[in-house]
């Protein structure tokens, strides 16, 4: 692909994910937009966005992508999350993920409810995709998205590369893992952001007995690294960069635009 085409392809992704995003900015608010591309060629966009306050916290995450890593067609994943805060306590209510791809759209919902997970999917799956996940291990995990927010939370308590995170996606139970590598301590420059910064190792994974049962043609694993943003004042360490290595190629994620209040 041309620089020209490269530049037309991300200013339409970004166009796109920003789209889907509106309102005006508020306290303890975070927008930050990334390109992905593989192989040197931009093949979407991505955003993960929220507000948190004292009590309460909102989440959420959009990826545009086209033919590529993630599908043999246009691919647009909507995940938005909820929860309660009390101090570095997270407590998520609602989860709710939407797969658009060949204009077929797939609903995943989850509500944490003092009984248990409940999990709703439209359309219905079949037998073979019916969640093998322990009801009660699920209650005591948080959802992809608010398990990333606490990661990054994490690390940003820390300002170190020190997290650990059980999550429950609906289906399966993963665990997101943040570690040190053979990395110098530096800064980051790029989309907007000019500071200190950590470069960790990142793993996310099934968890447990759960990665033999699992269907290993799927692509369940992510490792690679991620570099976190690690400034004075915010509560999150927004991660700003990282290199994921799939079963399906290696994507990066570059940051394109930085806001975090």
């Amino acid at each position: 692909m041309s620089l020209g085409a490269t530049r037309v392809a991300l200013f339409a992704a970004v166009s796109i994910v920003l789209s889907l995003v509106s309102g005006p900015a508020r306290a303890g608010e975070f927008q930050l937009v990334y390109r992905v591309s593989q192989e040197g060629a931009v093949v979407g966009a991505a955003i993960f966005s929220g507000v948190a306050t004292e009590d309460d916290y909102t989440l959420r995450g959009v990826l545009r992508a086209d033919v590529g890593p993630f599908a043999q067609s246009p691919v647009e994943l909507i995940a938005v999350a909820s929860g309660d805060m009390s101090g570095q306590a997270l407590s998520w209510l609602r989860y709710a993920l939407a797969v658009t791809e060949n204009s077929l759209r797939r609903e995943t919902d989850l509500s944490n409810a003092p009984s248990g997970v409940v999990v709703r999917k439209t359309p219905e799956p079949d037998t073979t995709l019916t969640s093998i996940a322990v009801p009660r291990r699920a209650q005591d995990a948080l959802d992809p998205l608010t398990g990333l927010f606490q990661a990054a939370r994490s690390v940003r308590r820390q300002n170190s590369c020190d997290a650990s995170v059980l999550v429950y996606d609906g289906s399966l139970m993963y665990r997101i893992d943040v570690s040190h590598g053979a990395f110098p301590m530096g800064g980051y420059a790029g989309g907007g952001y000019d500071g200190p910064a950590v470069r960790c190792r990142f793993r996310y994974a099934l968890d447990g007995a759960q990665a033999a049962d699992a269907n290993s043609a799927g692509p369940h694993e992510f490792r690679g690294e991620v570099w976190f943003a690690t400034p004075r004042g915010p509560t999150l360490a927004a991660p700003l960069r990282a290199i994921l290595d799939t079963r399906r190629g290696q994507l990066f994620f570059e940051l394109h635009s930085y806001r975090v209040d």
